[in-house]
């Protein structure tokens, strides 16, 4: 029996695009096996990145008038109040800014999401999904087990168990 075994799901619902594994391969760590159709998480994503992008060009522009104010202000040109009224426009350019780019972070995460991952090296001892199947969140893809890291179990009389404390290595036959 492998010490290491595993039935994995993904993380979001979707229909599969592509499975790019079958039973009895060997995989390493991090291969994408089953990839979800993902083109609407990609439009999400776009748009985050352009409200990123947005939100930085407003910035600039809260930036450029609070120099523009501290360079009057320092002539005694321009009103004190509204100099506070554009720093407070920056402050607030900023904070948007930030929460433009924690979204697009998670736009990006919820993307990366649609691709199932090998959590192990291991070989895939059961698929559970083909492509063009409807995929849902928490429910198996696939089982892999790690043949490298095997173990026995055997049940043994009370009797036994002190001969066995001093067992080093058995001959097994299957």
């Amino acid at each position: 029996m492998p010490r290491g075994q595993a039935e994995w799901s993904p993380e979001v619902a979707g229909l599969g695009a592509a499975a790019n594994f079958g039973p009895g391969e060997r995989v390493t760590r991090g291969t994408v096996l089953v990839r979800l159709d993902a083109r609407v998480a990609e439009l999400e994503l776009a748009q985050a990145e352009a409200e990123v992008a947005r939100a930085e060009a407003a910035l600039r522009e809260a930036r450029r008038l609070v120099e523009e104010a501290e360079a009057l202000r320092a002539d005694r040109l321009f009103p004190e109040t509204e100099l506070r009224a554009r720093e407070s426009g920056a402050e607030i350019a900023a904070a948007a800014l930030a929460v433009a780019r924690a979204a697009r972070d998670t736009s990006a995460r919820r993307r990366q999401l649609h691709n199932v991952t090998a959590p192990f090296d291991g070989v895939i001892a059961r698929r559970l999904v083909d492509s063009g199947e409807w995929v849902n969140q928490g429910i198996a893809v696939a089982r892999l087990v790690a043949p490298d890291d095997l173990w026995l179990e055997v049940q043994a009389p009370q009797s036994l168990w002190p001969q066995l404390s001093r067992l080093e290595s058995a001959v097994v036959t299957v």
